[in-house]
């Protein structure tokens, strides 16, 4: 038989554990729910493509410095004013040994930055030069 002492600590037992569970639970859905949220990245690395920025330019491309975009980004830019458009096959093909990671995150860049729009998406995306 259990004495009075033990049900109110079985009590007590079952009270803290509940509460824990409880806790436990609305930490995940605390931090599920920030998860969904956009979260701060720099400028054209937004984190899903869905996110992308398609052509709101940010800064004019006359105040742009070119010495904030990489070497790559610069020759992708200078082929890109000259040719007007290109697709992706043709920008990969630019730099051979860069993963098409690296170019789409460059491109991205470019776009966030006001010197590129962006037309389509995935395979049909097209590149246009907006200089």
């Amino acid at each position: 038989m259990e004495t009075n002492s033990e049900r109110k600590s079985s009590l007590l037992f079952n009270i803290i554990t509940l509460l824990g569970f409880l806790t436990g639970v609305f930490l995940i859905m605390f931090l599920k729910q920030g998860k969904g949220r956009k979260s701060e990245h720099p400028v054209g690395m937004e984190s899903n493509s869905k996110d992308r920025v398609k052509s709101s330019p940010i800064d004019t491309p006359s105040k742009i410095d070119m010495a904030r975009l990489n070497g790559r980004q610069q020759r992708i830019l200078s082929r890109l004013g000259e040719e007007g458009r290109m697709d992706p096959k043709e920008i990969y093909d630019l730099a051979p040994n860069v993963s098409t990671r690296t170019i789409r995150r460059d491109m991205d860049t470019l776009v966030g930055l006001g010197l590129v729009s962006q037309e389509g998406s995935t395979k049909a995306t097209t590149y246009i030069f907006k200089g």
